[in-house]
């Protein structure tokens, strides 16, 4: 990517008093805080990180680590720059995390298995605390810290709201998709209902344009795709972009979530009449 002095677009932090840190391992999100502030500024010669790995605060009494970057190196790679050292602190780091989870109960052996099991990813991509993402170019990682304070670095390259806690509720805004509240209801999985995605006009024409392409909803059986007494909603699904109503919804979803389109499923539309159902079955 090139980049112009004084070409840089206005980010987007979030308010000041955001919670970053959860309670149970957002596996991936490293939690970089500018210890130094405003970072590389007064004519320092580097600025001080401190680097909560998968988005976990130190232990009780303890201090996060810290990586020390020089502010000398503005026009160098990023990967050099940053993404070296934070990758050796990790490696370092998160056994360390995994065995005081372990210790103190709140993650299973099993459970740090499968964390181990998800390590090692090499592509990795920044953004604000706010989702925006930045340009892998240290100048502008460095004002992020000036603006911000808290910047992301993410394994895998893909954007996540930090659960912190379940129960605990984030207002967002943007002109994107309105104000809404994001509440978590669980960290691992992490899930979160948003509150409101919909208005009742739109939920009226949803119904409305779903309601004439409406079929018998299917399962996976052994011969494949079947209907039968396990499943006996009725369901369609609306073409991506198929009207401007979707369309819109699509956009808002994505900008909300923070994830490509290319990521996205179409919109799908179940009615459930009084007394169907769909057992409990294993999804793959």
């Amino acid at each position: 990517l090139r980049h112009k002095p004084g070409a840089w677009a206005p980010l987007e932090c979030g308010p000041e008093g955001w919670e970053h840190l959860s309670e149970l391992p957002a596996q991936g999100l490293q939690v970089l805080r500018a210890v130094d502030r405003p970072a590389c500024a007064d004519g320092s010669d580097a600025v001080r990180v401190s680097v909560s790995v998968d988005g976990m605060g130190a232990p009780r009494g303890g201090k996060p680590p810290e990586i020390e970057l020089p502010c000398a190196d503005e026009g160098a790679d990023v990967g050099e720059w940053l993404l070296a050292p934070l990758r050796r602190l990790v490696a370092r780091e998160r056994p360390l995390l995994h065995r005081r989870l372990l210790a103190e109960g709140l993650l299973a052996e099993s459970a740090l298995g499968e964390l181990g099991a998800r390590s090692g990813i090499d592509r990795w991509k920044c953004f604000t605390p706010f989702g925006s993402p930045l340009a892998p170019h240290p100048r502008e990682l460095l004002r992020a810290w000036r603006e911000c304070g808290v910047l992301f670095a993410i394994e895998g390259g893909q954007f996540v709201w930090p659960g912190v806690r379940v129960g605990h509720r984030r207002q967002l805004q943007s002109s994107a998709f309105g104000q809404v509240s994001l509440t978590t209801l669980s960290l691992w999985p992490l899930l979160f209902t948003i509150q409101p995605l919909l208005t009742q006009q739109e939920c009226a024409a949803i119904i409305a344009e779903a309601e004439p392409e409406l079929e018998d909803s299917l399962y996976t059986g052994r011969d494949g795709l079947v209907s039968g007494s396990a499943r006996t909603s009725q369901q369609t699904a609306l073409p991506n972009g198929g009207s401007a109503l979707v369309h819109g919804i699509e956009q808002r979803a994505h900008s909300l979530i923070r994830v490509p389109h290319s990521h996205g499923e179409t919109l799908q539309v179940l009615r459930y009449g009084k007394g169907q159902q769909y057992k409990k079955h294993h999804v793959q």
